[in-house]
C-alpha cells in the first residue's frame, strides 16, 4: 500500500497484483473491467485515488531480454507497500535464468513473506528509514552496514551477520505488516474448465516446480495470511471487492461536509481532483493568468476559450490549485454538482461565499433580478482582492437567460478579477461585447504530450512493450488534443493484448468524436448494441444524468429472464464499469464525464428517437412521483417538456400535490423555474407569479404554500386555476 496526499487531502493508494501471467488472463480481465472500476467508484467517495498495478504489459521487451523483469516487479512492490494481492493457480511461473524461484514466488517473498528482513529498499525509502528518530544507534548503523547501494536501490548484503537487528527495525513498521496482504487460490476444477485445449498454459509440467508451488501455498497458509479459494471468476470478483473495500475503508480519512456550502465545495474539489490528476505543461499560460489576477485595472475579465477537448477545465482547475495570491478565491465548475448548472443556485452560492468573507449574514434573495443585484452589491462591499473562476459557463441551463451573461456585472470593482472559460456559442458571443482579455487554448507541445503519456503510464505502472509501439502511438497523437490522448491511452489500457498494441493504435481514428464512436462499438461488442444504446440514451436524456437504480429499472427488458423486475445487479455493474473512465457520478446521479462522449451518443443513438426516449423516461417518472420519489418529482417537468407532452406538463404544473412535493424536496427557486417550460400559458404564468410573490415567505415556512396559493389565486376564475384550488377550499384551520 502506498499512501500519498493529493490536493484537498486526497489519498493515493496503489495495490500490487501478483500472479503468473499466461494462465491468469481471466482473473485479471475480470478485475480490471468489472471489479476495480466499482472499487474505484467507492473509493472516490472516500477521497481515495485508487490505482491498480497490473504489470501484464508493463514490462517492456527490452527489460525482459535484459533480465530486468524481476527488478521492475520488485521495485513496484516497494512503491505499493503494503497492499499486496496474490493469485495462484496451477503454474509455478517463469524462473529467470540462473535462479531457482519464479518471478511470482520472488514477488511474494519480497512483498509479504520477507520475515521483516527486506532484501532491497528503494533509495528514497532507505533515506527515510535512516532518519527515523526512534532508531537506536546500533539499528541505524546496522542499516548503513547491511545495505549497499546498487543501481539506485539499497540491497541487503548476502553475508551480513546482524540479521536480527535488521528484523527489529522493520517489525514495528506498518508498511511491512501482513495485514493488508491477501491471497486467492484457484481450485483445480476451474483451471481445467479454463484451459480447454491448452493444458500447457495452465498446468505446471515440471515435477520439481509442482513441489515448489505446493510448498509456496503451504508457506502462505502457515503464515496465517488471508487465503480465499475459488472455483468461479465472478465469486472471486465479489470476494475480492468486499475484502479490499473493507481494508480500504480502514485506511480512509473521510470528513463529511457540515453544511450545503461545504457539500457544494466537495463536488467542486472532487471535479478539480479528477481533472488535474494528469495535468502537464501550460506553465506560461498559468503565469499569464496569475499576472492578470494581480492587476487592478481594466479589463477585469479574462476569457479562456478553445476547441472541445483542448483542456480548458483542466487548466482552470490547475489554476485554482496553484493560485498563490492572498486573495479571496471563488471557483465554480459548471456541471460539477447537481445544482451547479442552475444560474440561480450558483448566484446564491456566490452570495453566500461573499457574505462569509465579508462577515455578514444578509438574506439571500430568491428572485433572479434580486439575486443578480445582490451579487453585484456584495462585490462592491468587499474590500479585499477577489478572484472568481468560472468554468464552462456555456453549460449553464438556459433558464433566466443565463447565456446572455447579464448576471455578470457590467461594471466590476477594481479589486475583482474574473477568469471565465467557455466554448463558442451564445455565452461566448455575449462576453465578446464586454471589456475583456482573451486567451485561446492551443494544443500541447510535442514535449508536453510525451510528459502526459509518461505520466499516465507511470500512474498505471505500464510502459510501451517496445519502441515500435511507442513510435506508432506518438505518431498517432501528433495533432491530438489532451482528451484524445487520454481516451486513446485508456483504450490501450483495457485492451490488454500487448502483442497487438501496434495494430490497435493504427486502428484508432483521427478525431475525438470518431474515437468515442469506437469506444461505443467496443462496449457494444462486449454486451449488445441495443443494451448499450438504451443505457447511453437514458443517461443522455436525463436532465443531468440518471441514477443506477433508475437505469436498472428502465433496462429491465434487457434482463436474461422475461419476468425480471430490474436489470440484474451483476450485469449492471459490468456494463457501468465498462464505461467507468467516461462517466461521472454526482450524488448518485450518473452523467458523462466528457461532453464529447455525450455528443457521440446523441449522434449514434438519438438522431431520430430522442423525443421517444424522453417519453419513456417521463412515463417512468410519472409512475413514481406520487410514492413520493424525490428524483421523479424533480425530473418529471423536464422530461414532459422534452417529450413534447405539453398537456401532461400543464396538468402537472397545476397539480397542488406535485407543487407541494416539489417544494418539499427542492426549494422555491427550482419550483418557480419549472414554470418557464410553459411560459406562454396563462394559467401557468399566474401560478408562477403567485409563487414568486410568496417566495420570501415559503423559503422560511413551506407549510404556508396552500394559504399563499389560495389567497393569491382565489380571484382568478379560469377552470385551470379553480381546478388547482379545489383541494385547497379550506387551507386554514
Amino acid at each position: 500500500l502506498e499512501l500519498k496526499k493529493m490536493n484537498n487531502n486526497w489519498q493515493t493508494i496503489k495495490i500490487f497484483l501478483s500472479s503468473t501471467f499466461r494462465d491468469m488472463h481471466a482473473e485479471r480481465d475480470h478485475l480490471l473491467h468489472v471489479i476495480f472500476p466499482e472499487l474505484k467508484a467507492r473509493c472516490r467517495k472516500l477521497r481515495i485515488n485508487l490505482i491498480e498495478i497490473d504489470l501484464r504489459w508493463g514490462v517492456s521487451e527490452h527489460d525482459a531480454q535484459d533480465g530486468k523483469a524481476l527488478d521492475i516487479c520488485l521495485d513496484e512492490i516497494d512503491e505499493c507497500r503494503a497492499f499486496f494481492v496474490g493469485f495462484l493457480g496451477h503454474r509455478y511461473g517463469w524462473i529467470p535464468p540462473g535462479q531457482t524461484l519464479s518471478i511470482t514466488a520472488q514477488e511474494i517473498y519480497h512483498g509479504v513473506l520477507h520475515h521483516f528482513v527486506p532484501r532491497q529498499i528503494m533509495a528514497a525509502g532507505f533515506k527515510k528509514l535512516v532518519e527515523i528518530q526512534s532508531l537506536s544507534s546500533e539499528q541505524r548503523q546496522a542499516l548503513l552496514d547491511g545495505y549497499q547501494l546498487i543501481n539506485g536501490k539499497y540491497c541487503l548484503k548476502t553475508d551480513f551477520p546482524e540479521i536480527e537487528i535488521i528484523r527489529s527495525i522493520f517489525e514495528p513498521l506498518s508498511n511491512y505488516q501482513q495485514d493488508r496482504s491477501f491471497f486467492f487460490f484457484r481450485q483445480e476444477s476451474l483451471t481445467r474448465q479454463l484451459m480447454g485445449e491448452n493444458p500447457e498454459v495452465y498446468l505446471e509440467a515440471v515435477p520439481e516446480n509442482q513441489q515448489k508451488l505446493v510448498a509456496l501455498q503451504k508457506e502462505i497458509k502457515d503464515a496465517g495470511l488471508p487465503v480465499f479459494e475459488y472455483n468461479d471468476i465472478e465469486v472471486l470478483g465479489q470476494q475480492f471487492l468486499e475484502t479490499l473495500w473493507q481494508a480500504l475503508q480502514n485506511e480512509a480519512e473521510n470528513v463529511e461536509p457540515s453544511d450545503w456550502l461545504a457539500e457544494e465545495s466537495e463536488f467542486h474539489e472532487l471535479f478539480m481532483a479528477d481533472r488535474t490528476r494528469r495535468f502537464v505543461g501550460r506553465e506560461f499560460l498559468l503565469g499569464e493568468m496569475q499576472s492578470f489576477c494581480e492587476q487592478s485595472y481594466e479589463p477585469n475579465i479574462l476569457l479562456i476559450s478553445g476547441e472541445p477537448g483542448s483542456g480548458k477545465s483542466t487548466l482552470m482547475a490547475r489554476f485554482v490549485e496553484k493560485f498563490s495570491l492572498n486573495s479571496l478565491m471563488i471557483s465554480h465548475f459548471v456541471g460539477a454538482s447537481p445544482t451547479s448548472t442552475n444560474l440561480r443556485h450558483s448566484l446564491k452560492r456566490f452570495c453566500a461565499l461573499l457574505d462569509k468573507a465579508i462577515g455578514t449574514e444578509e438574506d439571500i434573495p430568491e428572485e433572479i433580478n434580486d439575486l443578480i443585484q445582490g451579487f453585484a452589491d456584495r462585490l462592491e462591499k468587499i474590500d479585499r482582492q477577489v478572484v472568481i473562476v468560472l468554468d464552462a459557463v456555456n453549460q449553464f441551463e438556459t433558464r433566466d437567460n443565463a447565456h446572455a451573461m447579464r448576471w455578470l456585472p457590467h461594471k466590476l470593482p477594481a479589486n475583482v478579477r474574473i477568469v471565465i472559460s467557455t466554448l463558442r456559442g451564445d455565452a461566448y458571443d455575449a462576453l465578446l461585447q464586454r471589456n475583456y482579455k482573451e486567451k485561446v487554448l492551443t494544443g500541447l507541445t510535442a514535449d508536453e504530450k510525451r510528459v502526459l503519456v509518461k505520466t499516465y503510464l507511470e500512474e498505471i505502472c505500464h510502459d510501451f512493450p517496445n519502441p515500435q509501439v511507442a513510435e506508432d502511438f506518438f505518431k498517432k497523437i501528433r495533432e491530438a488534443t489532451p482528451l484524445y490522448i487520454l481516451v486513446a491511452l485508456e483504450e490501450l489500457r483495457v485492451f490488454g493484448h500487448f502483442e497487438e498494441l501496434s495494430n490497435k493504435i493504427n486502428e484508432f481514428p483521427d478525431s475525438v468524436a470518431a474515437l468515442f464512436e469506437q469506444v461505443l462499438e467496443r462496449i457494444e461488442l462486449d454486451f449488445s448494441p441495443s443494451l448499450v444504446r438504451d443505457c447511453m440514451s437514458y443517461i443522455a436524456c436525463g436532465r443531468q444524468g440518471m441514477t443506477a437504480s433508475e437505469l436498472q429499472e428502465l433496462l429491465k427488458d434487457h434482463a436474461p429472464t422475461a419476468d425480471a423486475m430490474i436489470f440484474p445487479d451483476m450485469l449492471w455493474i459490468r456494463l457501468y464499469r465498462a464505461f467507468g473512465f467516461y462517466l461521472f457520478e454526482r450524488s448518485g446521479v450518473i452523467d458523462f464525464f466528457h461532453g464529447q462522449l455525450k455528443e457521440a451518443v446523441l449522434k449514434r443513438y438519438l438522431d431520430k428517437d430522442k423525443q421517444q426516449t424522453h417519453k419513456i423516461i417521463a412515463n417512468y417518472f410519472d409512475g413514481r412521483w406520487q410514492e413520493p420519489y424525490s428524483r421523479a418529482v424533480e425530473e418529471l417537468p423536464y422530461q414532459f417538456y422534452k417529450a413534447g407532452e405539453q398537456s401532461r406538463l400543464k396538468a402537472l404544473l397545476l397539480n397542488y400535490q406535485w407543487i407541494a412535493s416539489k417544494l418539499e424536496v427542492t426549494d422555491i427557486i427550482t419550483l418557480i423555474s419549472d414554470y418557464d417550460y410553459l411560459a406562454d400559458d396563462d394559467a401557468v404564468c399566474l401560478v408562477q407569479q403567485a409563487l414568486e410573490l410568496s417566495a420570501h415567505l415559503l423559503r422560511e415556512d413551506k407549510t404556508q404554500l396552500a394559504g399563499q396559493l389560495h389567497g393569491r389565486l382565489l380571484s382568478q376564475r379560469s377552470a385551470d386555476i379553480q381546478g388547482l384550488l379545489k383541494p385547497l377550499a379550506s387551507p386554514f384551520p
